[in-house]
């Protein structure tokens, strides 16, 4: 049983534009605020001033990283690369690819998966595209981490 989770999220139904840089380089969603927290608050501390998740002086061990994701694009048949970042570094087992067929159309997907969190990680969400001069709209974005094992 987790004894910690923490969330940040962003439900917009009128949507929040990011404009994407260069083509594959990743961009890091920017319009969070706190969602749901419960544990003692030095193992996972979200924040929506940095938009991600940091992991506390006590919270090192094995979480549960969680994702998803509710976008809109500019570029039809872009490739967009949705991936959770830990320390600036790509986490490329928690992510996914989504082609948009239609601009402008919401697509959605999520991912999980399992890590070792060590005390002062650092764990955000980050966007890319295939095609120059891309915007996303995001509406509905959720970046959780739930701590399953804490380290003694």
């Amino acid at each position: 049983m987790s004894d910690a989770f923490a969330e940040i999220c962003e439900h917009n139904n009128a949507g929040t534009v990011l404009a994407l840089g260069a083509v594959g380089a990743f961009s890091k969603w920017v319009s969070s605020s706190v969602g749901p927290v419960a544990g003692p608050s030095d193992l996972i501390v979200p924040s929506a001033a940095s938009d991600d998740l940091t992991v506390g002086v006590n919270g090192g061990g094995i979480y549960l990283v969680q994702l998803g994701v509710t976008f809109a694009s500019n570029r039809v048949n872009a490739i967009h690369e949705v991936s959770a970042f830990l320390n600036n570094v790509e986490i490329i087992e928690i992510g996914f690819h989504l082609t948009v067929s239609n601009a402008n159309a919401q697509s959605g997907n999520s991912d999980a998966g399992i890590m070792q969190l060590d005390p002062g990680d650092v764990v955000d969400l980050r966007i890319n595209s295939s095609i120059m001069t891309t915007t996303v709209t995001f509406y509905h974005v959720t970046l959780l981490a739930t701590s399953i094992v804490r380290d003694l």
